[in-house]
């Protein structure tokens, strides 16, 4: 009984934590391939336990392998796509389609010899197979062959290629932001920080060794061994609970041991401002907004003088125009910040105004109050913000690739703003950054 509640563990740990994600992350595009990633991971994971389970009917089976072949492609792409976005990098490569084609191609073969076979003959040739542990006798058709080729060899075959793929992306990308099993070493031992990358780097490796020996494990050696299925489960567990602690992290520029023991984990927002709960606040101000459009179009039905939005000059702030505020400003926070439209180049004032549905007068107001600075100094902190977190995961980048990157239109009028705003070059700010790091 325990072997088998641990065998299904890894599963109920990934969906624990899809929903520990889903409270606690922000809404960035890293939060939302994680999400993916943990509930495919969860699904995969109970096909994998049905697999290793010794007393599954056939039938039950053969619709969980038949799964598995949706599933488990996508695993190993979408790791990459995550820990892609994770640095900074862009995610068009070949990893942003292969997580489509390839289960598309696995499942619609699997399903298509599965239905010309027939449900109960599938069942009976799993159930042979079993007993016999090689291609049993009596399936001489060559159905049989092909259903069994695309169920063991193609499969394998298409997971092998894209662990060599994995392996060649995160080789790359190991070698391109300069990790060092060094620091994997110091930071578990000796408490010292580490990129939430580099950290993740190691985790994903680990797990995706653990993955594909899973994978390449036939059924009868695990349903004859079954403390080998009950200990990888364990180590799954383990790298997975830990995994998903790291992600919490995913905004720090390095980390510790005891920054993630003393530290509210934080999501992937950069680190220009901490968003307000906005949807709350605009659920409590709605009433009150709402009552005030209706008295400003009820005064304007009795022809009395109403003042443009243009020139209207706030005296004083009454509970209706503090709602107002409150609602425009979590809306603004919301769409520069975590939207990350600070990223746009050639961003205005006008297309900030057009998107809330106000004017360039209003939202001019509202950042000057707020943040005590003009709309594009606003602008260009985030911005320079911004860089410097593209900078450090991304040290041998080019200036006009981080310009663009981060907004700016060209490489010298990224220099010219960051230096405004740091007081040196990237160049210097970098260097500086590294030897007080050391």
């Amino acid at each position: 009984m325990l072997s088998e509640f641990l065998i299904f563990l890894p599963c109920g740990v990934s969906l624990v934590l899809v929903l520990l994600l889903a409270l606690c992350g922000k809404s960035t595009k890293a939060y939302k391939e994680l999400i993916f990633l943990f509930t495919f991971t969860a699904i995969y994971f109970f096909t994998d336990a049905c697999y290793s389970y010794k007393y599954i009917d056939y039938s039950t089976l053969s619709m969980t392998q038949l799964l598995s072949q949706l599933i488990t492609p996508c695993i190993l792409p979408l790791s990459w796509l995550y820990l892609n976005n994770l640095s900074g990098q862009k995610s068009g490569h070949i990893m942003s389609a292969f997580w489509i084609i390839a289960p598309v191609f696995l499942f619609s073969s699997a399903i298509t010899l599965h239905l010309l076979i027939g449900g109960d003959n599938v069942n009976l040739y799993l159930e042979k197979y079993d007993n016999s542990k090689s291609y049993p006798a009596g399936f001489d058709d060559n159905i049989y062959y092909l259903y069994h080729f695309f169920k063991s060899s193609v499969f394998r075959a298409v997971l092998l290629f894209e662990v060599v793929v994995m392996i060649f992306f995160l080789a790359r990308g190991a070698k391109k932001s300069k990790f060092s099993f060094k620091n994997v070493r110091n930071f578990f031992f000796n408490d010292r920080s580490i990129s939430p990358f580099h950290l993740q780097l190691f985790n994903f490796s680990l797990l995706i060794f653990i993955i594909v020996a899973k994978i390449l494990l036939k059924r009868g050696f695990l349903i004859e061994h079954q403390w080998v299925a009950v200990l990888m489960s364990i180590i799954v567990c383990g790298l997975i609970l830990y995994t998903g602690f790291v992600c919490m992290f995913g905004n720090w520029t390095e980390i510790s041991r005891a920054d993630m023991t003393f530290n509210q984990p934080r999501s992937y927002l950069d680190e220009a401002k901490e968003i307000l709960e906005a949807k709350k606040d605009i659920q409590k101000t709605e009433q009150s907004v709402s009552e005030t459009a209706e008295t400003v179009e009820g005064a304007d039905s009795m022809g009395e003088e109403i003042e443009s939005p243009e020139t209207i000059e706030i005296k004083e702030e009454t509970p209706e125009i503090r709602a107002v505020n409150t609602a425009l400003l979590s809306k603004f926070e919301d769409l520069i910040i975590n939207r990350q439209l600070f990223l746009t180049p050639g961003l205005t004032i006008n297309d900030i105004a057009e998107k809330l549905g106000t004017n360039r007068t209003y939202i001019s107001q509202l950042v000057n109050d707020e943040y005590k600075m003009p709309f594009p100094d606003f602008l260009n902190s985030l911005r320079i913000d911004y860089a410097e977190q593209y900078i450090l995961h991304n040290r041998d980048a080019k200036q006009n690739e981080v310009a663009l990157a981060c907004g700016f239109p060209s490489a010298s009028s990224f220099n010219v703003t960051f230096k405004k705003i740091t007081g040196v070059t990237p160049r210097i700010w970098l260097a500086t950054y590294t030897d007080n790091k050391s």
